[in-house]
């Protein structure tokens, strides 16, 4: 058996033993302040996302990371300004993805597909004159979120066309639109995606795939969060 060289061990120990600078803790400080702005400003959203699995999965992997990393780093890289940006770069990255869509207004605003008209009962677009036809209305209901607005089910032909009238939903990261069978559903299981929400204020159309028939039995129209896997808003149409 060969003897182990221990000196490259040897010479991480000093390494390991530095103690950390006060400004080199900057980017830990910037992320849990970012945190703690929104948990203090959007209370309902933030306490909704720590019931989550998903989410408290994604955090509980992200602050691991964040830990094996600074221990690797500090054994393999001797530059402690390179160290520091390369974590000021991920502190600052993680809040543009998770924080910033909690404030960014995006509007959106829509005409009718040509051969709808806005639903008996409805808010017309700004901008449209059609007469109202037959379908199903309802109310956004924000859960643990902000929402306002009405949500339409008409048909165009055979496909069945989703109509968000006037409408404003508290932003935030990886809105999806699903339609779910039943009424008042707050799960995305069991429902059909139809693509990512385009904006999270104004008025737009999304088209169902073919085959799903909103103006028959109970459906529930629900934006959901994907990446954090919790319900943002609903509405049942009759």
């Amino acid at each position: 058996m060969y003897p182990m060289d221990t000196s490259r061990i040897r010479g991480m120990a000093p390494k390991l033993r530095r103690v950390l600078k006060p400004w080199e803790f900057l980017p830990e400080l910037v992320v849990v302040g970012g945190l703690g702005f929104f948990l203090v400003t959007k209370t309902d959203a933030a306490l909704a996302t720590m019931t989550s699995p998903r989410a408290l999965t994604i955090m509980g992997a992200g602050l691991v990371a964040w830990v094996v990393g600074r221990f690797l780093l500090r054994m393999w890289l001797r530059s402690i300004m390179i160290q520091f940006g390369l974590f000021a770069l991920v502190g600052l990255g993680a809040l543009a993805v998770i924080l910033v869509p909690a404030y960014r207004v995006t509007t959106v605003i829509e005409a009718p597909p040509p051969a709808i008209a806005p639903v008996a009962g409805a808010p017309a677009a700004a901008g449209t004159t059609a007469a109202p036809v037959a379908g199903r209305t309802g109310t956004f209901k924000g859960i643990d979120h902000r929402a306002s607005g009405t949500v339409t089910f008409s048909k165009n032909g055979a496909t069945s066309v989703i109509g968000l009238i006037d409408f404003e939903i508290e932003p935030g990261p990886d809105y999806k639109v699903y339609v779910v069978p039943g009424s008042d559903q707050r799960k995305a299981a069991g429902g059909t995606r139809i693509e990512a929400l385009r904006g999270n204020k104004g008025t737009q159309y999304y088209e169902a795939p073919a085959g799903i028939d909103l103006t028959s039995g109970e459906w529930t129209l629900l934006i959901w969060c994907e990446i954090f896997g919790v319900p943002i808003a609903n509405a049942t149409p009759s």
